[in-house]
């Protein structure tokens, strides 16, 4: 015959309570060790997520910049490119790396050539004029007898309107990445800088590159606008 639970010794009663709470304990200590296992893992993988995240920017970053040489050798190599040429020549780059926010060609604007590259501009783009902004964001007409690079095409043009035709003259950090360019031939890089095509606080970086006539003095710079964010 089965005794009651009230006719039960106290000490197999404790027995069997030490059971349950030997058992309950495990079972906890089992679940917590799952979940802190199963938390690892999503730590690993969304580091390795990271790391592989990072390790993309950079590389499309790295081909981005190969581009903006790519383009100095388009230039140097032709005689001439149009806008239809360069928006040509460029689309299939673009498609390539969603880090680029544009491209551009920014002449040596003289007192000598100016009217005739604004004039070629508003063929395409009627109030077409070279500009530049203060400290303050304001636009501020550039002299007529200033030397300056501003950019005469940009591609893709859409989202980028407000950029054409302008030059960057009150921003130290491009002016000092475009003297290093044209002084040592080679790809210089802006520091971080805000996007005037941009509403909000989108940053970027210009990476810019001289084109050098046939008689080795600076046409121009082809530069690359990249979004950093």
């Amino acid at each position: 015959m089965t005794p009651s639970p009230s006719h039960v010794p106290v000490r197999g009663r404790l027995s069997i309570l030490g059971v349950l709470l030997v058992g309950i304990a495990l079972s906890t200590l089992g679940f917590f060790s799952t979940r802190a296992g199963e938390r690892r893992q999503v730590e690993v993988d969304f580091h390795a997520a990271a790391r592989d995240r990072a390790e993309s920017v950079i590389q499309g970053l790295q081909h981005g910049f190969e581009d903006v040489t790519v383009l100095r050798s388009y230039f140097q190599a032709s005689d001439d490119v149009s806008r239809a040429d360069f928006d040509g020549f460029l689309a299939p780059l673009l498609a390539r790396h969603p880090y680029i926010q544009a491209f551009q060609w920014l002449p040596k604007v003289t007192p000598q050539n100016r009217a005739a590259l604004e004039t070629e501009a508003r063929r395409t783009h009627p109030g077409f004029r070279f500009f530049q902004r203060d400290e303050a964001g304001r636009i501020v007409e550039l002299p007529p007898e200033a030397t300056f690079y501003g950019i005469h095409f940009v591609t893709p043009f859409q989202g980028n309107e407000v950029t054409l035709g302008y030059s960057a003259q009150a921003l130290a950090t491009r002016q000092e990445a475009l003297a290093r360019a044209l002084r040592t031939d080679s790809l210089a890089a802006s520091g971080r800088i805000r996007l005037i095509q941009e509403k909000g606080d989108q940053a970027g970086v210009l990476v810019m590159v001289p084109v050098l006539g046939k008689d080795g003095r600076p046409l121009g710079v082809v530069q690359g606008v990249f979004r950093m964010g």
